[in-house]
C-alpha cells in the first residue's frame, strides 16, 4: 500500500493508472480505492479464491467474509460499479457447502453494493483448482471433468436467478492442465505427437481440440498399461514423486508438515512480517545449505538485507531512463492541439508483436520521451493517438501510421527525434507532417495499401505470371472467407485494385474501406495463386495510400452468393477457421497449422 500511495501522489495528474489484477480483500482500504480511482473507473477484480470461511483456512487465507464486505463498500463508494470475484472449485476437502457459498458471496456483495448506487454489476469468475508440484497440495487428488461441469452448472443456475454475471474455466483445458502439471517422463511421446498432428494454441477456447488430446493419450500412454485420469489421482505421501530430483527451493519435509496443518484448518502467519521461522528452505533463515559460519563466527549469508524507505522528495525512477525534463519554452500555448501523422516501419524483431502490443509499446515510449500527449475526458482517460489498421502478426511493414494529439506546438522531427530512444527494436519513425485537427481519422482516409509476396521457389515467374494474367482478366473471383467465425463471400477481383509480377515476387495493391467487406492481404494473394501457397507466402508492406475519404476505390460492399455458383474457399486461411480432419475408424487425427503470419 505505501508504494501505491506513493505512486499515485506523483502521478495522478500525469494521467497515469495502475491496473490491480486481483486483491487480497483485506488490503483494500478506502484510501487506496480512492486513489485507484481518482484515474480509471473500470472494473475491479477480488479474489476470495473460496467461498467459505472454512475453506479459505485450509488454503491459508485468513480473510472473512466481512473483509470482502468491507472492501466492496470501500471499491464502489470510490466510483466502480463493475466487480468481479475469483473463485476456486474443486479444493481439497470441498463439500456442496463451500460450493454454495461461492454462489451466497456473490449475491451479498452484489446486495452490499446495490444499497451504495443502484447500477452495479457482480460477475463471479471460476476455474477449477489444479495441484502443482512443489506446493502443499502436490499429493491431492484433481476432480474430474464431469464433477466439474456439474459444480459449473449449478452455479449458473443458482447465479442467473440474482441476475449475476458467471464465467467459468474449460473443464477439459482444466483437465490437460493438470495431466501436464503433474506428468512425468512418459507424456514426453505424448507432446511430441501432439505438437506434430497440430495442438497449437491451446489455450485459446476456440482452438482446443479435446478429443484429439484424449485420442493422443489413449495411443501414447496404452504401452505404459497407463491412462492420461491416473495422473489426477491422489499421490502416496511418502511415494516418490517424478519431479523430486528438482530443486524448487522449498523443503519437502515443509510441504507435509504444511499439508497436515492445511487439512486442519489450522493457518500460519507470513513470515516476513513476523520473527518466526518456518524453516521452508525458501530464503537463507531456513536454508540448512547457507547456516555455515565462517571463521569469525559469522554466517556466510547474510539473513536479510537492509532497505531504506525512499523518501517523497527522491526524483521519479522513470526519469533515470530518459533525458532531464527540458523546460518548458515561454510560448507554448498547452491549449492549442496539434495533431500529427507519423509513418513508422516495423522490421525485424518487431514483426512478432501484435498490433496491439505495438501500440502499447509506443504509447509507453511517448511517455518515456515526456511527450505531452492530449487526453480523452471521462472516467477513463486515454491517449488521443490512433493507428492505422492493423498488421498482420509475421508481417514486414514499411507504412504503419499513427495520429497523434500533441498539447501545444509540435514540429513533427522533433517528435520523432524525442520518441526514436524509447522505440522497441525494429519500429523507426519514417517520416510525419502536421494535419489539421479537423482532418479525417486514419481509417476514413485510407483507400489503399501496396504489398510485395515472394513465394521461395513455390512458384517460378511463368507460372505466377499466368496466374495473375488469368486473375486480371476475370470479370469476378468469388470467394469464401471468415468474419467473426461466419462465412462471408467477397469479390476478390473487386477487393484487388491491381496485381503484378516483377521478379519472382508478386505485387498487389489492395482496396480498404471500413464496412467489413476489405479482404486480408491473404485471402488475396490466395485467391490469386491458391491457398496452400499463399500459406507459405512472405509478405512486406510496402505503402498505403491515404487520401480524401471521397476519393479512391469505389465503396465494396458484402455480396450474397447462390449455392450454385462456384467459390472459392479460402477460409483455411483464417486464424479461427483450424481445419481438423475427423477422427478415422482407427483412431488417428491430423490438422492442418495456422500460418505464422495470420
Amino acid at each position: 500500500n505505501y508504494v501505491l500511495e506513493q505512486f499515485f501522489d506523483r502521478f495522478a495528474n500525469e494521467n497515469v493508472s495502475v491496473s490491480l489484477p486481483s486483491m487480497r480483500t483485506e488490503t483494500m482500504t478506502p484510501k487506496l480505492a480512492e486513489q485507484v480511482a481518482t484515474v480509471r473507473k473500470s472494473g475491479f477484480t477480488f479474489a476470495p479464491e473460496a467461498g467459505s470461511e472454512r475453506m479459505r483456512r485450509v488454503i491459508n487465507k485468513t480473510n472473512k467474509e466481512e473483509d470482502l464486505m468491507n472492501a466492496v463498500r470501500a471499491t464502489v463508494t470510490a466510483g466502480w460499479r463493475h466487480l468481479k470475484f475469483y473463485f476456486m472449485i474443486g479444493l481439497p476437502t470441498e463439500t456442496f457447502v463451500d460450493v454454495e457459498a461461492i454462489a451466497h458471496l456473490g449475491e451479498r456483495a452484489r446486495a452490499e453494493g446495490r444499497k451504495i448506487r443502484k447500477d452495479v454489476n457482480v460477475t463471479v469468475s471460476v476455474s477449477t483448482f489444479v495441484p502443482k508440484p512443489h506446493t502443499s497440495f502436490q499429493w491431492e487428488a484433481q476432480i474430474g471433468v464431469e464433477e466439474t461441469l456439474e459444480k459449473q452448472r449449478y452455479l449458473r443456475r443458482r447465479l442467473k436467478r440474482q441476475n449475476i454475471g458467471f464465467r467459468w474455466h474449460s473443464a477439459e483445458q482444466s483437465f490437460l492442465e493438470g495431466v501436464l502439471s503433474r506428468g512425468d517422463r512418459r507424456l514426453a511421446d505424448a507432446l511430441e505427437v501432439a505438437a506434430r498432428e497440430g495442438c497449437r494454441l491451446d489455450a485459446w477456447s476456440e482452438q482446443h481440440n479435446s478429443g484429439q488430446w484424449l485420442e493422443i493419450f489413449e495411443r501414447t500412454l496404452t504401452p505404459y498399461g497407463l491412462t492420461a485420469a491416473e495422473y489426477l489421482t491422489e499421490r502416496p505421501v511418502d511415494g516418490i514423486l517424478p519431479w523430486d530430483h528438482l530443486d524448487a527451493g522449498i523443503l519437502k519435509k515443509f510441504l507435509k508438515r504444511d499439508r497436515k496443518a492445511s487439512l486442519k484448518e489450522a493457518t500460519i502467519e507470513d513470515c516476513a512480517l513476523n520473527d518466526y521461522c518456518y524453516a521452508c528452505g525458501g530464503c537463507d533463515k531456513g536454508d540448512p545449505y547457507n547456516r555455515q559460519k565462517g571463521e569469525d563466527g559469522k554466517r556466510l549469508v547474510a539473513l536479510a538485507p537492509v532497505v531504506e524507505k525512499p523518501p517523497v522528495s527522491k526524483p521519479s525512477p522513470l526519469r533515470v531512463l530518459g533525458q532531464d525534463p527540458q523546460p518548458e519554452a515561454e510560448t507554448k500555448d498547452e491549449d492549442e492541439i496539434t495533431r500529427l501523422r507519423l509513418r513508422f516501419a516495423k522490421l525485424g524483431r518487431a514483426v512478432h508483436q501484435s498490433h496491439l502490443d505495438m501500440r502499447e509499446f509506443i504509447l509507453r515510449a511517448m511517455r518515456l520521451a515526456g511527450l505531452k500527449v492530449r487526453y480523452s475526458q471521462g472516467n477513463t482517460p486515454r491517449p488521443k493517438v490512433s493507428f492505422s489498421p492493423a498488421c498482420p502478426t509475421g508481417v514486414q511493414s514499411e507504412a504503419e501510421y499513427m495520429d497523434v494529439d500533441c498539447l501545444g506546438e509540435a514540429d513533427a522531427r522533433a517528435v520523432a527525434e524525442q520518441l526514436r530512444p524509447y522505440l522497441p527494436d525494429g519500429v523507426f519513425i519514417i517520416n510525419g507532417e502536421e494535419i489539421g485537427p479537423k482532418s479525417p481519422s486514419i481509417n476514413s482516409a485510407l483507400f489503399a495499401t501496396s504489398y510485395v509476396a515472394n513465394f521461395e521457389g513455390a512458384l517460378s515467374a511463368e507460372e505466377l505470371r499466368a496466374k495473375v494474367e488469368a486473375f486480371m482478366n476475370a470479370d469476378a473471383v468469388l470467394v469464401k472467407v471468415i468474419r467473426k467465425s461466419k462465412p462471408r463471400f467477397l469479390d476478390a477481383r473487386e477487393n484487388v485494385l491491381d496485381a503484378a509480377v516483377v521478379g519472382q515476387s508478386l505485387h498487389v495493391k489492395l482496396s480498404f474501406t471500413n464496412n467489413g467487406a476489405t479482404m486480408k492481404i491473404f485471402e488475396a494473394i490466395g485467391a490469386i495463386v491458391g491457398a496452400d501457397i499463399a500459406r507459405d507466402a512472405h509478405v512486406t508492406k510496402v505503402s498505403a495510400e491515404i487520401g480524401d475519404e471521397n476519393l479512391g476505390a469505389p465503396p465494396i460492399q458484402p455480396m450474397v452468393v447462390e449455392d450454385c455458383v462456384e467459390v472459392i474457399d479460402l477460409t483455411s486461411l483464417s486464424v479461427r477457421a483450424r481445419q481438423v480432419e475427423k477422427i478415422s475408424g482407427k483412431g488417428r487425427g491430423s490438422a492442418i497449422l495456422v500460418p505464422y503470419s495470420e
